[in-house]
């Protein structure tokens, strides 16, 4: 057995095996690509995380300075109360109108400016309003 014989496969359908082989690299091509993409948001992810780092230490200090800069008052943090949000001085009274209910306006109505989105929400309806009445 000095020489070895050469061994020989045999392959019944070479067209499949070409394209088995072909769609095997197509899969770890596209593999690799959505590795590469994954790296490169990986390390901007580092980049972004290291600025917003570089920008609390910032934040921290210039706090620092200003606590320094403010003048020194014996009332705490925690001593000042806030102010509980005001309470509508008289019920509410409903009012039946038709088969709806409805709340009835209080007796001391506080003008409020309308917002814009208020606005054309108004308009909105009174133009569907009048298409409706020229159906």
């Amino acid at each position: 057995m000095a020489e070895e014989e050469p061994l020989y496969v045999g392959i019944f359908d070479p067209v499949d095996l070409r394209r088995d082989l072909l769609n095997s690299s197509k899969v770890i091509i596209t593999s690799l690509r959505k590795y590469e993409q994954f790296v490169a948001v990986r390390d901007e992810k580092t980049r972004y995380m290291a600025a917003l780092a570089k920008t609390f230490r910032e934040i921290s200090a210039l706090n620092r300075r200003l606590m320094q800069l403010m003048p020194k008052t014996k009332i705490k943090p925690g001593m000042i109360r806030k102010p509980e949000p005001e309470k509508e001085a008289m019920p509410r009274v409903v009012k039946r109108v038709g088969r709806r209910m409805r709340p009835a306006e209080p007796a001391a109505t506080v003008i409020k400016e309308k917002t814009r989105l208020a606005e054309l929400e108004d308009e909105l309806a009174s133009v569907e309003e009048k298409l409706g009445k020229l159906e």
